[in-house]
């Protein structure tokens, strides 16, 4: 599911900041039922482990809970009042978290709920004009907690970059109007002390919901396990204000949970991912790199009665830090261009198929038909597609049935890539566990870790339970992303290979490859990803390890030097002593040659060949 986004916005936003990068999200909800405890439990909170494990995931900022319905982790006279006895910690902990988070350059933005003093449950709730169960405007409650909110904003100024005020479910009867109380009113006192802070009001409608022209970014909740992650294709979200007619756009994000819910209760910290590593990985890179941006929300060590972690209050659970690391090496990694999907209309087969849904459907462009594999319970299920020829694969994007929601169906997959068409060996493109499993209606996204060049991209299901009905597998459309050319198979005078690059036969039988080393290298397979094994040296022995470069000179000699090229040529390695006008070759009868003539055109005999 793609939601279309704004490309362009005339006027300055406040959330630049955001665009382009990801942040996390945790939940401070320490148990305790007295002041007393829940003051104790805030003092044990380590900021400084805080903001190293914030640090570690890559985020560059995290929404921390100030109070959700009943005590609150800063001081604050105006709330205390309202509630008639103290609900607010002695240590400002959002203070000290931001100092330490402003030390590693990371933003804070402070949760807050929209109506936490009707629902407080110490028995002293503050009396408004209407339960906090009707729907009414309820004035005299929302200029006193807009008051409350004023005092935290100036008490931190720009310490804090933002707000995520949460619960606004009845904002037609509470906020929509031009006169305040109301959305600009809410979002000024969350501005008095900042006036950049960042703003945004969740209803819990879905991800791309936003209804005033004040806030700065979608609240962009994702609250159910099943839920689709929806794709961003560009940084805005358009907009008419309810209140005023007027239109606005605010910044494209997402929010939801990397463990199966916002909230634990008291198995809090000891959630596990509902994602695979490589799925969230690629989900949050497409995010950044389309301008969008999103939150995560990570279990934390909180201490209080509910969290059974000792000494270890400040930070995040152990159980996520494998995935926080694959989303901050991912986000490190450039931005490849996608290219074209080079899998439409080609030639697809399958290791069976159930009642006629053939494997074509899975490269027909079109999202409605499906392959669906057949009943044989014992056997891996697969579906595979043919090129044509060898070509570079960026990505690969596996989409699964848009009518079919069911879990077993989009888990304990993954996808290769070879230049077999048995698969006898292959590279990984990427994987989702049993463990793990797509949103309903989503799409599987993977991109290889390192480039590779293949003619046959497939996607694998093995037995996970003895009845075939739970191994069963649904292709929608399966797209392979390629841009640029394969690697060459031959080289001209004058032609370079730097350190790590390489040439490949026709099909992909041998490579040659300039090493690290100062070694010129031939293997047999189609790349450094597919080494069965080395043919041919142009050294017996390494060198140090550094930058080389090899060369067929216009001389007609093949050589290698140190340096990073011929700009920067520190000497002469080796040589083969061939001259006049020649090319170099790779055959897929696993030699490499050097003839004489101009290319593989104008091949008029073999000067020099190895092994």
């Amino acid at each position: 599911m793609l939601i279309a986004c704004a490309s362009t916005r005339t006027e300055a936003a406040n959330s630049d900041w955001m665009s382009g990068h990801y942040g996390l999200m945790t939940h401070y909800t320490p148990c305790a039922d007295q002041i007393d405890y829940y003051n104790q439990v805030v003092n044990q909170f380590d900021v400084n482990a805080f903001a190293t494990d914030v640090a570690q995931s890559g985020a560059t900022y995290i929404v921390f809970t100030l109070g959700q319905e009943n005590f609150f982790c800063s001081p604050n006279t105006t709330l205390n009042g309202l509630c008639n006895t103290s609900v607010t910690s002695s240590r400002d902990l959002i203070h000290d978290v931001a100092i330490a988070l402003a030390a590693k350059n990371i933003k804070l933005i402070v949760y807050m709920p929209s109506n936490a003093p009707v629902r407080m449950q110490d028995g002293t709730k503050y009396t408004v004009e209407c339960a906090a169960d009707q729907q009414c405007r309820r004035a005299v409650f929302q200029q006193n907690w807009q008051n409350a909110i004023a005092e935290y904003s100036r008490r931190w100024g720009s310490l804090v970059s933002g707000w995520w005020f949460d619960g606004c479910y009845n904002w037609s009867q509470m906020y929509a109007f031009t006169t305040g109380p109301n959305f600009q009113t809410f979002a000024a006192a969350a501005r008095a002390g900042n006036a950049n802070a960042v703003v945004t009001f969740n209803d819990g409608s879905g991800p791309y919901s936003n209804h005033t022209q004040f806030g700065d970014f979608s609240a962009g909740e994702i609250h159910f396990a099943n839920q689709t992650l929806i794709e961003c294709e560009g940084r805005w979200i358009n907009g008419t204000d309810p209140a005023t007619g007027a239109l606005y756009q605010v910044q494209w994000n997402l929010n939801t949970f990397l463990g199966h819910a916002f909230v634990g209760g008291s198995q809090y910290t000891d959630d596990t991912p509902r994602f695979s590593n490589s799925y969230i990985a690629n989900y949050v890179k497409r995010v950044t790199v389309n301008g969008g941006t999103c939150q995560l929300d990570v279990p934390l060590h909180m201490g209080g009665c509910h969290d059974s972690g000792i000494n270890l209050e400040g930070h995040l659970s152990a159980n996520f830090t494998s995935q926080l690391q694959s989303i901050a090496a991912a986000l490190q990694s450039p931005a490849v261009s996608l290219g074209q999907n080079v899998a439409v209309g080609r030639p697809a087969s399958a290791s069976n198929t159930f009642s006629g849904l053939t494997p074509a459907n899975g490269v027909d462009g079109n999202t409605g038909t499906i392959w669906a594999s057949g009943t044989d319970g014992s056997s891996v299920k697969w579906w595979q597609v043919d090129l044509g020829t060898r070509k570079p694969i960026n990505a690969v994007q596996v989409i699964f049935s848009q009518t079919d929601s069911r879990d077993f169906l989009r888990q304990n997959f993954q996808i290769e890539a070879s230049d077999d068409p048995n698969f006898g060996s292959y590279d990984l493109v990427g994987t989702e566990t049993l463990a793990c499993y797509l949103p309903a209606y989503s799409d599987f996204f993977a991109a290889p870790t390192q480039p590779i060049t293949h003619r046959y991209v497939r996607v694998t299901r093995s037995p996970s339970d003895p009845d075939w009905f739970y191994q069963h597998i649904q292709v929608a459309e399966a797209r392979v992303y390629s841009s640029s050319a394969p690697p060459p198979t031959t080289m001209l005078q004058g032609g370079v290979l730097l350190t790590n690059q390489y040439i490949v036969s026709p099909t992909g039988k041998c490579f040659l490859i300039m090493q690290s080393d100062g070694n010129l290298v031939l293997y047999a397979g189609s790349g450094p990803n597919d080494n069965h094994g080395g043919l041919w040296a142009a050294l017996t022995a390494p060198k140090p390890i550094g930058s080389y470069f090899a060369t067929l000179q216009t001389d007609g000699n093949l050589c290698i030097y140190k340096g990073t090229g011929p700009t920067n040529n520190q000497g002469f390695v080796w040589g083969n002593f061939t001259s006049g006008q020649d090319f170099l070759q790779l055959g897929d009868d696993m030699k490499l040659s050097v003839c004489r003539g101009t290319g593989s055109s104008n091949n008029l005999g073999v000067l020099w060949s190895v092994p």
